[in-house]
C-alpha cells in the first residue's frame, strides 16, 4: 500500500543536507577542490577545462553550499 510514502517523504526532507555532504566527502568543498580526492579525478577527466554547467561544476557549486 502506502508504506513508499513515508519512506519518499523521508527522503524529500534528507536530501537538501544529505547531498551536499556527500558531495564534501567527495572533495567538493567551498575552498575548492581537495587535492588528492575524488573530485580531483572528476575534474582531471575533463583534461585541465572544466566548462559551467557541466557536471563537475554542478557538484562544486553544491560542495560551496555551508549547510551547518
Amino acid at each position: 500500500g502506502l508504506v513508499w510514502v513515508p519512506s519518499a517523504l523521508g527522503l524529500m526532507i534528507a536530501a537538501p543536507f544529505a547531498v551536499p555532504a556527500v558531495v564534501g566527502a567527495l572533495g567538493f568543498g567551498a575552498g575548492g577542490i581537495a587535492a588528492g580526492s575524488a573530485a580531483a579525478s572528476i575534474m582531471g577527466s575533463y583534461g585541465g577545462t572544466v566548462a559551467a554547467g557541466s557536471a563537475c561544476a554542478a557538484l562544486q557549486s553544491i560542495g560551496n553550499l555551508r549547510m551547518f
